[in-house]
């Protein structure tokens, strides 16, 4: 009798550790193992670019892969910056296939021999993969990567994954340049959703202070076109307590941001920019909206050609940016759906996110991240 008392209590123990272990394994969210590959795409005017795959063998549950784009002057480490902060590896956590993509002049894709020689000194050896020496890229404007890059990106995605159509996630450049897309594009409905992070669809008037000091001292980005963008970032790296960088709150708010997060900022994410998307950007802050280099297309009063779902993403603190110029973007749309979401604490967020701070914050993996996979979830297949 007392024996089986005793072998009873064991099974109910041994049945209450499985339920108790399972439950904590549900609790911690155990994911497979995230796959990252390397691959290259092919533009019609030959120019590689470099797109990196997360996914999740046998857990990927979404056909529309999500790709993954950055702003001016980054690649694409920006969407894996560290552990804590990496969009690509959350939306893989959640399912879905994603592809951080470089655009021309940037990460592991086609580089100018220009550019990789004023990089010599650069740690970031790796970087000079497709590095040209051919006169015919020495320069790129905004329209190389709407009318070229997006749809050699999109195209290698479809050729890998097999699917009829993408979600788009970009961030600042990265999210205007896919509207430029869209309404220049016979096959628009190649993407079917767009997140777009912090767009600048406009320039507002009056300018705020910081980009005052841009529109009316021009040599300033001339400068950076002379100067190695790149490896200034990585020398100001030791210096960060002594010497501030002037226009750093244009995009991020260091209240916002690890110091360990800045640092792979600088040292990993920052590239040269071509003069082509400087004159482009400059051009922008005169005219106050998204044209092209030639000036004859304005993309943002164009904004009505767009009808697919989007949601835009903007910081209350967005000192290049600002919410009031989102908006303006998010009444322009002729999208039945769409969404306006903005990062401040009246919202009930930790703080009033900036610029980058949307995708590499203190907060982004409980406050933002989980605002993209949703809505994301709720209109792919």
């Amino acid at each position: 009798m007392r024996k089986n008392l005793w072998s009873s209590i064991y099974l109910i123990v041994i049945f209450a550790l499985l339920v108790s272990g399972c439950s904590t394994l549900a609790m911690l969210k155990v994911h497979p193992k995230t796959y990252q590959e390397l691959h290259f795409a092919k533009t019609e005017d030959d120019w590689t670019l470099e797109l990196q795959r997360y996914y999740q063998k046998g857990h990927v549950q979404y056909k529309e892969p999500i790709i993954l784009c950055h702003g001016m002057g980054y690649n694409s480490n920006f969407w894996a910056i560290d552990d804590k902060r990496s969009l690509a590896q959350y939306l893989a956590d959640q399912g879905f296939d994603v592809w951080a993509v470089s655009l021309r002049g940037s990460g592991k894709s086609s580089k100018t021999g220009w550019f990789a020689f004023r990089e010599i000194l650069s740690v970031r050896f790796n970087d000079f993969t497709n590095v040209s020496m051919s006169a015919d890229k020495l320069d790129w404007n905004i329209e190389d990567h709407i009318e070229k890059d997006i749809p050699a990106l999109i195209s290698k995605v479809q050729e890998v994954s097999g699917a009829e159509s993408v979600n788009w996630v970009g961030h600042s450049m990265g999210s205007v340049i896919v509207f430029g897309f869209l309404e220049l594009a016979e096959n628009p409905e190649v993407i079917r959703n767009v997140v777009a992070i912090s767009p600048p669809f406009t320039f507002l008037r009056p300018h705020n202070k910081m980009l005052s000091f841009l529109e009316t001292h021009p040599y300033y980005i001339d400068l950076n076109l002379l100067v190695n963008q790149k490896n200034l970032y990585q020398f100001l790296v030791p210096l960060r307590g002594i010497f501030k960088d002037p226009l750093g709150d244009l995009f991020f708010k260091n209240k916002n941001m690890d110091e360990e997060t800045i640092i792979r900022l600088y040292d990993d994410v920052v590239e040269n920019i071509s003069p082509g998307v400087a004159g482009q950007f400059r051009a922008m802050l005169k005219k106050g909206d998204f044209v092209s280099a030639d000036g004859e297309m304005n993309y943002t009063e164009n904004l009505d050609k767009v009808t697919l779902p989007v949601l835009l993403l903007v910081g209350r603190d967005d000192d290049l940016t600002p919410p009031e110029t989102v908006r303006y973007g998010y009444r322009k749309l002729a999208s039945r759906d769409k969404t306006y979401l903005e990062f401040s604490t009246l919202e009930g967020y930790s703080t009033d996110y900036g610029h980058d701070d949307l995708v590499i914050g203190k907060n982004v993996y409980n406050e933002v991240y989980p605002k993209i996979s949703g809505w994301l979830k709720l209109r792919s297949k």
